[in-house]
């Protein structure tokens, strides 16, 4: 890694990545030198985490969240970035920018003196996205599962790091099957301080916002917000499945400490797909007449 922001988790908390390491069943050894480095990086921003728990725990944790968030839903590479982009410029909405999503842990207490050195790091190196050479802008929406990764063993990004683990992985963290309650309880609470935190940003609007994963945690986002709304964008899957394999040779490259054949990443994205759309077909049901378009 030429640039300290390369890795997704490289601002985020030591801790979660400590917990992503102690979970993983092997580690490639070629590949510890990452382990290390990410660890060094993420402890490195201990200090301003804490900082920033003291100065905005208490309006976090008293923070309203406006009832009717709109989620976004879809598999990776149907739209759903282009479709967050087109409903974030409607005043209404907040969202979780690109700036939170990297450094989700103290977003609100840097934003003028690091988020300047970063995006000036960022249009040198990496002006664009890298899975689909759009513009790269630190103000712009993002999904708010890069952010979870930041914070949390407890997601789905992390199928990246430890792909030969990623089946497993996806059923806990991306659809929260087999999770016990304790730690069902964590996820959540993990989750709303996200959202919680974007909310205060926002000054309180309401917030648009889009993870794939939540195509299949459809209860428990009614469970939280029972008057939200969704809206579903789909593709042809024959189209979605080849672009699908290409962000994973990205981040691949970039996060994983094990190394996979292209056959067992193809299986992956496959298995992964298929338990994603059977979940939202299983649950969406549930959704109240009309909050879903």
């Amino acid at each position: 890694m030429t640039n300290w922001f390369e890795h997704p988790v490289a601002l985020g908390s030591f801790r979660a990545w400590i917990r992503v390491v102690r979970e993983a069943e092997s580690i490639d050894r070629a590949l510890w030198p990452r382990v290390g480095a990410i660890a060094l990086r993420t402890l490195a921003t201990g200090p301003v985490r804490a900082l920033e728990r003291a100065r905005f725990g208490r309006a976090l944790d008293a923070a309203p969240l406006h009832p009717e968030p709109l989620f976004v839903l879809g598999h990776w590479r149907t739209g759903t970035t282009h479709l967050l982009n087109l409903l974030a410029k409607d005043p209404q909405f907040g969202f979780v920018s690109t700036y939170q999503a990297m450094v989700p842990g103290f977003c609100l207490s840097t934003e003028r003196w690091v988020k300047p050195t970063l995006a000036r790091s960022l249009a040198r190196n990496h002006p664009t996205r890298e899975i689909d050479n759009m513009p790269l802008d630190l103000d712009a929406p993002q999904e708010e599962a890069f952010a979870l990764a930041n914070l949390t063993h407890r997601a789905s990004l992390h199928v990246f790091a430890l792909p030969r683990q990623g089946i497993q992985l996806f059923e806990r963290y991306g659809l929260l099957d087999g999770l016990g309650e304790d730690e069902r309880r964590a996820w959540i609470e993990t989750y709303l301080r996200l959202l919680r935190t974007a909310s205060h940003r926002a000054g309180g609007r309401r917030l648009v916002l889009k993870d794939p994963s939540n195509t299949g945690r459809i209860r428990t986002l009614l469970e939280l917000f029972p008057r939200a709304r969704f809206v579903h964008i789909v593709r042809d899957p024959h189209r979605v499945l080849p672009s699908t394999l290409g962000i994973y040779r990205v981040v691949l490259a970039k996060a994983q400490l094990q190394r996979v054949s292209a056959a067992e990443v193809e299986e992956l994205v496959l298995t992964i797909y298929e338990r994603l759309m059977r979940k939202y077909l299983d649950e969406h049901r549930a959704i109240p007449p009309g909050q879903l378009t």
